[in-house]
């Protein structure tokens, strides 16, 4: 198999909309700096909120993800501030689905990693996964956005962990524990 890479993207509308965010918080915060200036008036916690999220849509702007599916596994990495990189074997792989916002109780995950852009408009799939610690086993789910060519390599090298949603990966998770 070669290697797949799928980088994240982002639409056009997304950013004016991220954009136009960024703006109106940067107009409330000028506005808090002038009535510090002009009136005397210091709210420390209204600075902390408005620079908290100011950094935090930066953030979800300027991130930019990569996922790499080769023989090994996959291989996922954010550059941003700071840089993430996530490496899974093929064989800790239970299970790959279509993210859905309903939770199954029978699949607990210790760890959850969004590793896409919110600027992306492909749809969230979810990588399930079994990782060993030194306490044990624990599952794993990250998320991400594949493009239709990384869903055919995935189909060819996974066929039997590609599931309809999350009912089957919990059903397959209980198989491997068995």
């Amino acid at each position: 198999m070669n290697e797949c890479k799928v980088e994240s993207q982002t639409a056009l509308k997304n950013r004016l909309v991220v954009g136009g965010s960024v703006c109106v918080m940067l107009l409330l915060l000028a506005a808090t700096i002038a009535k510090w200036l002009l009136w005397g008036i210091f709210i420390p916690l209204e600075w902390l909120a408005e620079l908290l999220v100011i950094g935090f849509l930066f953030e979800r702007s300027y991130s930019r993800y990569c996922c790499t599916l080769t023989d090994a596994g996959f291989r996922f990495e954010k550059k941003s501030f700071r840089r993430t990189k996530l490496d899974v074997p093929l064989s800790d792989v239970f299970a790959l689905y279509p993210y859905r916002p309903a939770l199954v109780g029978l699949v607990k995950f210790r760890r959850s990693y969004r590793m896409h852009s919110a600027l992306d408009n492909r749809e969230v799939w979810t990588l399930a996964y079994r990782y060993e610690t030194s306490g044990g086993n624990e599952n794993r789910r990250i998320y991400f956005k594949p493009s239709s060519e990384m869903l055919t390599a995935l189909k060819q090298c996974l066929p039997e962990k590609i599931m309809a949603g999350q009912e089957g990966a919990a059903v397959a998770e209980q198989k491997t524990i068995q």
